[in-house]
């Protein structure tokens, strides 16, 4: 398990990438992807998995993002093609076999988290562990910790934290708070957009971007502004 201070993450040869939202496309969160493939193998492939409400054009520009800055192969997964059915499964385990790059695209966490199945998921954990980057964007940032709200479990991949995404101060404080006094040891994770909490193999913990995440402990152990290393 990967750990710094009282942070806790899943165990994985790979990068743990939490990006608080922005969009790729107008550059908005360029800095956090360039440090991304940095640490990706330049002969992997990148698996995009959408989080609903992201169209196949758009699905396609990303891919052209990604192999302009230096990713050239890139597939996207079609988790919410009810058509393709379990060739869609299939399919997942097979690309994310093959990934440097996982993109876990934004949009509705709660959709995320339900279309991915128990072995996509698999994969994708199995992926992440022999040294794929995984890059959570605004709803696939949200699915990788403990709780999405009160009701919906996340994935649980950073231990015992809510990720919020899209940060901008009071109001998303106020509802993370409320989550958090709701279950008494979560740390809660702020992140703006263009902001990200990287997490690496080896215990690091670094920030990239332009900016900072917010980091409230437990009640337990008071609240405080968390930064690492900026890039």
């Amino acid at each position: 398990m990967g750990q710094a201070g009282p942070l806790r993450w899943r165990d994985g040869s790979g990068w743990l990438v939490l990006l608080g939202g922005g969009n790729p496309l107008a550059g908005e969160t360029e800095l956090v992807d360039v440090a991304a493939l940095d640490r990706a193998d330049p002969d992997g492939l990148l698996v995009i998995l959408p989080a609903a409400g992201l169209s196949p054009d758009l699905a396609q520009e990303l891919v052209a993002y990604f192999a302009d800055l230096g990713l050239p192969h890139g597939r996207v997964l079609p988790l919410f093609d009810t058509a393709a059915g379990p060739a869609v499964e299939s399919a997942g385990i097979s690309l994310l076999s093959q990934a440097g790059l996982i993109y876990l695209a934004d949009g509705d966490p709660r959709r995320l988290v339900t279309a991915v199945s128990q072995p996509l998921l698999q994969a994708l954990g199995d992926a992440y562990e022999m040294g794929a980057v995984v890059l959570g964007a605004g709803a696939g940032a949200a699915a990788l910790g403990t709780w999405l709200d009160f009701h919906q479990p996340g994935w649980g991949w950073v231990i015992n934290t809510v990720v919020t995404p899209h940060f901008t101060g009071t109001q998303y404080a106020t509802t993370l708070q409320a989550l958090m006094a709701a279950h008494p040891a979560l740390f809660g994770l702020g992140l703006p957009d263009g902001v990200a909490l990287a997490l690496g193999p080896h215990d690091e913990v670094e920030t990239w971007g332009s900016g900072r995440p917010t980091i409230l402990l437990p009640r337990a152990m008071g609240t405080a502004l968390g930064r690492k290393e900026d890039r």
